[in-house]
């Protein structure tokens, strides 16, 4: 993954304070609110992360309670989208690979 790589991950990694500060307006953690943005897009989008503990699922699932504040979700998408990250999801030789839409 590209984007977590340098020159690109320390780019990104700028995001990380704004993102943390929604995260807590939001009363959740950061996984709970990525989670949660994911649920309010469309009832078509179903998020499948990944957990390595049953603390991680209890986590996962509490997203499904966060509530986001219109405010919040302009921040967000201000914050994260195709311009501001930096980078590619995946390297030009996986990407020929794949059936899945750039963002």
């Amino acid at each position: 993954m590209p984007r977590f790589r340098e020159p690109y991950f320390a780019t990104n990694l700028l995001l990380l304070g704004s993102y943390a500060r929604l995260a807590q307006s939001a009363g959740c953690t950061l996984p709970q609110l990525a989670l949660a943005w994911l649920l309010h897009k469309a009832e078509h989008v179903l998020p499948i992360p990944g957990s390595t503990s049953s603390a991680h699922i209890a986590e996962n699932i509490g997203a499904c309670q966060v509530h986001i504040e219109p405010l919040v979700l302009q921040r967000l998408e201000t914050l994260l989208n195709a311009r501001s990250v930096s980078g590619a999801r995946y390297s030009a030789q996986t990407q020929t690979e794949i059936d899945t839409e750039d963002w």
